[in-house]
């Protein structure tokens, strides 16, 4: 006897309707509590914990911290020294506050003798501890920013140093040929007189130049291969050559890339 292939049509449907579900179901994804606090992945250094870089800060290693260079007659790697907690990363004044409860003061004086050594007060973050860091996941830099009134600096600069900017010389690795003092011109921006205030700063990195001197660097521009091989953030302030005393006094926070 023939049978009907309607006959075996509708009970296949129904198997494959209803079996496709049931199936669905049983795969469905387990509701997951996430974290009420999930690691910061941006904040570079915040000096709420000392001079520390933000441990979940991504791509980070353990040893990135911030610290503070001077020099007289010219910059020598010697003098780095960590930032003195006390003296250094303080609360932040009511009378001044940004709306958080540290942040870094940095005062300094030291002389230009006008000489071309260029020297120079300079706050240095290094967020990765070992090496290079790579910032390509970001687009841009940020930070808070107060210069008081006492700072008579002809010259401030946040800036950027790769590797084929930093001197091989370097204790923290960098691949320029410092022969012809061609080394040190990092990709970076002016800082403007905040006039005793707190001003959040913002740079996309592709608005970040160097200045007329030194070695040529390829890329000429900060893109490729010098997103990866970043290795420090540097806020300077200095007389740019021109002789005569210099009185740095400034106040830095809540440093994020975006």
């Amino acid at each position: 006897m023939k049978l009907s292939s309607k006959r075996f049509i509708l009970p296949v449907l129904l198997v494959l309707v209803f079996g496709g579900v049931v199936g669905c179901k049983n795969r469905l994804p387990v509701d997951k509590a996430y974290p009420a606090n999930p690691p910061n992945y941006t904040t570079v250094i915040n000096y709420e914990s000392g001079d520390a870089v933000n441990p979940t800060l991504l791509n980070t290693s353990p040893g990135a911290v911030s610290k503070i260079l001077w020099g007289e007659g010219g910059l020598d790697p010697a003098n780095t020294v960590s930032l003195p907690h006390s003296a250094i990363i303080v609360p932040v004044p009511a009378s001044m506050s940004d709306g958080t409860a540290h942040a870094c003061h940095v005062i300094d004086v030291f002389t230009d003798l006008g000489n071309g050594k260029y020297p120079s007060c300079q706050l240095r973050v290094k967020p990765h501890g070992l090496g290079w860091y790579d910032i390509s996941p970001f687009s841009g830099v940020k930070f808070m920013i107060n210069i008081q009134s006492g700072d008579d600096s002809l010259k401030r600069r946040f800036s950027i140093g790769v590797a084929q900017t930093i001197p091989q010389d370097d204790p923290d690795i960098g691949l320029c040929d410092n022969g012809n003092n061609g080394c040190n011109n990092n990709f970076g921006a002016t800082i403007d007189n905040t006039n005793g205030v707190w001003v959040t700063k913002s740079y996309l990195l592709t608005d970040l130049t160097r200045e007329s001197f030194g070695n040529p660097v390829t890329p000429s521009n900060f893109t490729g291969i010098h997103l990866k091989q970043v290795v420090r953030l540097i806020f300077e302030m200095g007389r740019n050559n021109s002789a005569g005393p210099c009185n740095v006094d400034f106040w830095l926070d809540e440093v994020e890339f975006f």
